[in-house]
């Protein structure tokens, strides 16, 4: 057997090789899931009065409810809801506002190598507070 074929037989297994690190790699993306949960620095309405916390985003479908009572919501953040032992609404909680669907393997190690961005979510947006001051989330820059 010559050199050349050798070194033939050599790259083409090294190709099969990576083909089949890749379908795994893929597999396994897909077949593992994460979940991003709300983290403390999430803007959220409180109702102190109930005790609940809700996202910004049920805000609309919360003022539509039937209630015997007149709650006042005030902005705060998730930290405090969750040291204040307040509990999620459950319309909000069940419409996923307060844990999301996470990227997969294969973009957590892109991003942590810096090839991709993070995945952003609602509670990486900025938002202007009663004051009209704007608060940036987790250190955000101001753009």
């Amino acid at each position: 057997m010559n050199a050349v074929s050798q070194v033939g037989r050599f790259i083409g297994s090294g190709v099969k090789l990576l083909a089949t690190a890749c379908v795994l790699l893929v597999a396994v993306n897909y077949l593992v899931g994460t979940i991003d949960l709300m983290p403390g620095y999430a803007a959220v309405y409180l109702d102190d009065q109930e005790r609940i916390y809700l996202a910004p985003g049920c805000l609309k479908e919360w003022e539509g409810r039937k209630s015997d009572t007149l709650s006042f919501l005030r902005l705060s953040t998730a930290k405090e809801a969750f040291s204040r032992k307040y509990e999620a609404d459950e319309a909000c909680r069940q419409a996923g506002w307060f844990a999301q669907d996470g990227p997969g393997i294969v973009r957590i190690y892109a991003v942590r190598w810096g090839l991709l961005p993070p995945v952003r979510h609602w509670w990486d947006e900025p938002y202007r507070t009663d004051d009209g001051s704007i608060i940036y989330p987790n250190g955000g820059a101001s753009n």
